[in-house]
């Protein structure tokens, strides 16, 4: 273990070859901040990736896990993804605010396992405005993506032909 920096109420060292350690001296565990200029956030607000690093020096993104403001715009809510395949892009497979947390199945997605490991009850979030797809008036009319909150009408259940 090797001490590298020291900073009010903690510091900062190495493990072994190949670990970072932050150690707090208060009763107060250490955190890691990342943070956006409010004037300039968009959607996202900060992500941890997890690569696999090329012998040219290149990542291979293999997960990620993302800080973003709450549909609402006035939360957070966190998104993860991951890479289902080799050479394929990572692609959401969760995301939480405090009025959701939507697991996504994707809609092309061979060997990815059998039909059963899928869940049998989804809710749809459009990438183009990042709100809930809706059945209204029970499924009468037709689907619009303009809630923010998962309820029965937001709920779609997954039929698997094989």
């Amino acid at each position: 273990m090797a001490r590298i920096a020291d900073f009010d109420g903690g510091w900062i060292g190495t493990i072994g070859d190949n670990e970072i350690e932050i150690v707090s001296t208060m009763p107060d565990p250490p955190k890691v901040r990342l943070a956006v200029d409010a004037a300039s956030i968009e959607s996202n607000l900060g992500a941890v990736s997890f690569n696999a690093r090329r012998p040219d020096g290149t990542h291979d993104e293999i997960a990620y896990v993302m800080g973003r403001m709450a549909p609402n715009r006035e939360s957070g809510a966190l998104y993860v993804a991951l890479r289902p395949a080799p050479g394929m892009p990572c692609r959401e497979v969760l995301y939480m605010d405090n009025g959701a947390i939507v697991s996504h199945v994707p809609i092309y997605a061979p060997n990815l396992g059998p039909a059963s490991s899928y869940p049998r009850k989804i809710a749809l979030r459009a990438m183009a405005n990042n709100k809930l797809v809706c059945a209204e008036n029970a499924g009468n009319n037709s689907l619009i993506a303009n809630r923010y909150d998962v309820g029965p009408w937001e709920t779609f259940e997954v039929i698997v032909i094989e």
